[in-house]
């Protein structure tokens, strides 16, 4: 599998089938460059509440109706449970409107994990 993957998955299996541990991420806060200028973008932190490391998929929506979606690997995690990252918005009048985590659904043996992406 770790041949295919062109990875080594030992987060995953660790996470999943020799620990109990559990999803939780989070976003931790929303900082703008520039309070006077959107358009600068904006630094989001988030965390990771649990021990179980995933991959995130953030989704911002910005005042102006754009939603993007901003992938981060799993390897993020090894620097610790808080990562930040630079958004740049899409409009200089633009405001972000909402961002949220989206774990992927992960399907093992049968059983769906994790929340429906739409």
């Amino acid at each position: 599998m770790e041949n295919g993957a062109g990875e080594t998955l030992d987060w995953f299996w660790r996470g999943w089938f020799m620990e109990d541990w559990k999803i939780d991420q989070a976003v931790a806060g929303v900082d703008y460059v520039s309070s006077t200028d959107p358009s600068q973008g904006a630094t989001i932190t988030i965390e990771n509440m649990e021990k179980l490391p995933m991959p995130v998929t953030v989704e911002v929506k910005e005042s102006n109706g754009t939603t993007n979606r901003v992938k981060l690997p799993v390897e993020i995690w090894m620097h610790g449970p808080v990562w930040k990252f630079h958004y740049a918005s899409t409009s200089r009048s633009t405001r972000l409107r909402s961002i949220l985590t989206s774990v992927t659904r992960i399907r093992i043996r049968g059983t769906t994990y994790g929340r429906r992406n739409n």
